[in-house]
């Protein structure tokens, strides 16, 4: 068994090196992050002839993007019922059509790239019979074709299941991969500040007119409020010597999740905001779950989520027209990845004043999750612990799962020797 972090994509890479940033340089656009959305914003660029730099501090593919499920579909982390209960069919619907626009891009891309694209059924099943009722009336009222069924190949422990068809799957660096071989890209690049039209990188100065930040949780997070508008939630993922057809969601509390992908099943769960203790270690359970069949990989991976579960695509905040940002998928990013190419696209072109308030990032965080995050802040930075994040000083918890120290306050993470593993935090951590 490989170890985690190694997920099953980095063994079916074809990576081209890229320089690093070695003077200073003048920009249209500069996008800060190598992952699926940066290399998206990037390639729209590319084709509308907008002349872009785009900046990783360590490679492309690096970091949540390597670790995704790469589900390209409607079917989120959420429920469409009680989206339209409080958004209104509307609502909901401008999501499912900004999903399904987005779905198609991919299907395009598929004719001129080899990613592994495959359209795939996806099931959709609960013990609670009237969450997959409701949430079949939903999705009906939302023109989405749905039919119960009473059979699934990865789980007998359901009352009631749907189909959706053509939803889809690919291998995600294959395609980050892909792209990049064509896109102006500088690799081992550390932005570590950003002003109102420069960049510091490298210790250089990169000038440009407008920047979009592509790096999950955004590099400048304190300026927007980001850092009280997004949280942060764990996944885990084995891939087991076992052959399954299609997709499967299992919507209840600790459900799992499945694909297939060449031999493997790939099965993700455990999910867990990062203010919450691991309680349990993922791959013991699968081991004992499926017992006799040989887990290849195991790894993990973090997604910002805003307050509402919907993505922030669009201008950063009020004071900085330039700036413009793509977060908050909710470890659903490739859909809206592809969604925020063309988005931020059309913003910088000046084909669209302002994204659809659904997404903008300027919508109201009055929400009732705002409050407990707020709570958890509070009480971390007053806490009297000794090990602190290097990103606002909150009193980090040991997790000895995964042996790592993580920030409950905005889910940065380091190893047990202090080497940053996931931001907000910018600088790896003193042990003391």
């Amino acid at each position: 068994m490989n170890k985690m972090e190694h997920s099953i994509w980095e063994d079916y890479r074809n990576k081209k090196t890229f320089p690093s940033i070695d003077k200073d340089y003048k920009t249209d656009v500069l996008i800060i992050g190598g992952g699926i959305a940066g290399i998206l914003c990037a390639y729209e660029l590319k084709k509308r002839n907008i002349d872009y730099i785009l900046v990783d501090k360590n490679y492309v593919g690096s970091g949540i993007s390597k670790n995704t499920t790469a589900f390209i579909s409607f079917i989120h982390d959420f429920s469409y019922y009680e989206m339209i209960s409080k958004l209104g069919i509307n609502k909901a619907k401008e999501y499912i059509d900004l999903c399904k626009a987005a779905m198609k891009k991919y299907e395009e891309l598929a004719l001129l790239y080899d990613f592994d694209y495959e359209k795939k059924d996806l099931y959709l099943y609960s013990m609670d019979e009237d969450k997959i009722i409701n949430e079949k009336i939903a999705l009906e009222l939302l023109k989405v074709n749905v039919s119960y069924v009473n059979k699934l190949e990865v789980d007998d422990s359901f009352n009631k299941a749907i189909k959706i068809k053509d939803q889809a799957i690919i291998n995600p660096l294959k395609l980050i991969d892909a792209l990049a071989n064509e896109l102006n890209i500088f690799e081992h690049s550390n932005v570590s500040k950003v002003y109102d039209n420069e960049a510091i990188c490298n210790n250089h100065i990169i000038s440009f007119n407008h920047v979009i930040m592509a790096s999950n949780y955004p590099l400048v997070n304190k300026k927007g409020l980001y850092f009280m508008k997004l949280r942060q939630k764990r996944s885990y993922v084995v891939a087991i010597n076992k052959q399954i057809n299609q997709l499967y969601i299992n919507i209840d509390d600790d459900g799992l999740y499945y694909r297939p992908y060449k031999e493997y099943m790939i099965v993700g769960g455990n999910d867990r905001l990062t203010n919450k203790k691991c309680e349990n270690n993922f791959y013991l359970q699968m081991k004992e779950k499926y017992k006799g069949e040989e887990i290849k990989y195991y790894w993990s991976n973090q997604d910002c989520i805003s307050l509402d579960q919907i993505p922030y695509i669009g201008r950063f905040n009020n004071a900085h027209n330039n700036w413009y940002v793509t977060t908050g998928y909710n470890l659903y990013g490739f859909t809206f990845a592809m969604s925020s190419s063309r988005i931020l696209a059309d913003m910088i072109e000046g084909k669209l004043e302002e994204n659809p308030y659904l997404l903008t990032p300027a919508r109201s965080i009055l929400h009732k999750k705002l409050i407990s995050s707020l709570a958890i802040t509070i009480s971390n930075l007053f806490s009297l612990k000794v090990n602190r994040c290097t990103h606002m000083g909150c009193a980090l918890k040991y997790n000895e799962i995964d042996d790592t120290f993580e920030c409950p306050c905005h889910g940065s993470r380091y190893d047990k020797n202090g080497k940053l593993l996931n931001g907000p935090a910018q600088k790896d951590l003193e042990i003391k």
